[in-house]
């Protein structure tokens, strides 16, 4: 059989100027499952490539068609799917992704014949056992399929059956469950990088290209009120083993690499052990990765190691600079040990970006007192975004009557989808523009983001190719 594997994109307020474009690293992942069952596929990404979806759709032609997308690509998705059902007829089109994992019947559609709503790898093997026959989708777990014009939901399916606690997550006990991996039969194959090694002139971060995807773990033991991903997967948190890690890092083709795992510094042993081992299979790259504020406290002594191994920054969600907001988010954080988080950082030479949400209810006292805290700390770079109750998680439904909208697009994080309480919804943008913009008074980096960002789009819009003087730098 072939496939075509489609990312979805919908036009959010950063598009214009895309700090980050990256590889399609989940349809790589199927795309390794694809043919390990001996079949054929093609990917495809708008933001890598110029050619239309038509144009792709018609020379692939292909007997399967699998759509992933964020939230904000839902309604893209669909008409998608519309357009390709119209194009070829008998095309069977599969819908996933992170939005479709815990809200299946948002794609529930007359063009979609299935909806992913399990770990995309289970279903996938499960599907290509049988050849994708619909006798089949009865018995295969994680997914949606439609019969006889209704639509049946099945029981989701996982990568793993550890469920780990907070505590056993992050314990520094060397035996602690957290070492525990599964099978190497039921883990994720590697991804396939053909893709990403012809379009990888085409992806950057911030002033930096290329850029690679590296996942070592699915999930997060924490629960941060706000976090999606920590549902994913059943909510269970699943290291992949450190020999299976080092290998895909041996195969990416770019210096710089972004471990995209929700946290990565999380368990101290295993955090030393990948350490150990990027020396003893000398493998030298550079590295962007998440943490949390509180793991830079309590492991400061890490810090010059993890410096000298290639981290050149931690992306940390400090979220607020107050005790109230940070108990209302659930971050089991406290301002002081954000402050401790930011000095340490400095004091190693580390560069971090920090992920700030200003909330709804805020008022301007709380915009004056995120941007003293900021100024003090001359931040740079660093985030806004916007609490917004996500579709599936807990709290949504209770919210949804004070829904300004329910364009989906608009779940970016960039817009209100809440009614400010405090103010009206253009002064709140004005406060986060004003908040936001403070970096470029002191950060040459930022500037020079936005300044090659815009020189970027520029030059896409009259069809001109990027001037060598204004090539992204290569770490």
């Amino acid at each position: 059989m072939k496939f075509l594997l489609v990312k979805c994109h919908q036009p959010t307020l950063f598009t214009a100027l895309q700090p980050i474009v990256t590889e399609p690293l989940e349809l790589e992942v199927l795309a390794a499952v694809i043919q390990r069952h001996g079949h054929t596929c093609r990917l495809y990404d708008s933001w890598l490539e110029e050619i239309s979806f038509s144009q792709v759709l018609e020379e692939a032609s292909p007997q399967v068609l699998l759509l992933s997308g964020y939230i904000t690509a839902l309604e893209t998705m669909k008409a998608t799917a519309a357009q390709a059902r119209k194009q070829l007829p008998q095309l069977l089109i599969l819908a996933g992704g992170v939005h479709a994992s815990l809200n299946p019947a948002d794609f529930m559609v007359t063009a979609i014949d299935l909806v992913v709503h399990g770990n995309g790898v289970v279903v996938l093997d499960q599907l290509l056992a049988t050849d994708c026959r619909r006798e089949s989708w009865p018995l295969t777990d994680g997914i949606a399929y439609q019969a006889d014009g209704q639509w049946h939901l099945n029981p989701a399916s996982l990568m793993t059956a550890h469920h780990l606690s907070t505590s056993q997550a992050t314990s520094q006990d060397s035996e602690s469950p957290c070492n525990e991996t599964p099978p190497a039969s039921t883990l994720p194959p590697l991804p396939d990088r053909r893709y990403f090694n012809t379009y990888a002139h085409r992806t950057h971060y911030m002033t930096q290209r290329p850029v690679a995807l590296i996942q070592t773990a699915l999930g997060c033991p924490y629960t941060c009120d706000f976090c999606y991903c920590r549902h994913l997967n059943g909510g269970a948190y699943t290291p992949f083993p450190l020999e299976r890690v080092m290998d895909d890092l041996a195969a990416a083709k770019s210096h710089l690499c972004w471990i995209v795992d929700d946290t990565f510094l999380l368990h101290r042993p295993r955090v030393e052990a990948f350490l150990d081992q990027l020396q003893q299979r000398q493998i030298n790259r550079q590295f962007i990765a998440y943490a949390r504020a509180d793991f830079i406290v309590n492991h400061a002594d890490l810090l010059p190691r993890l410096k000298a191994a290639g981290f050149r920054q931690l992306i940390v969600g400090l979220e607020a600079v107050d005790q109230q907001r940070l108990d209302d988010y659930e971050k089991r954080l406290s301002p002081e040990m954000n402050q401790q988080a930011v000095t340490l950082m400095k004091r190693a030479g580390m560069e971090m970006a920090c992920l700030f949400m200003v909330h709804p209810q805020d008022r301007h006292s709380d915009f004056r007192r995120l941007r003293r805290w900021i100024r003090r700390n001359r931040l740079a770079p660093y985030t806004l975004s916007i609490y917004t109750p996500m579709p599936g998680l807990p709290g949504y439904d209770a919210a949804k009557p004070l829904f300004t909208t329910s364009d989906p697009a608009k779940w970016d994080f960039l817009h209100l989808v809440l009614r400010p309480t405090h103010m009206k919804p253009w002064v709140f943008y004005l406060q986060m523009a004003y908040t936001y913009s403070l970096q470029l008074f002191w950060s040459p980096l930022v500037r020079r983001t936005v300044w090659r960002a815009v020189t970027r789009t520029c030059r896409r819009l009259l069809h001109l190719p990027p001037h060598q003087s204004l090539q992204e730098e290569t770490p």
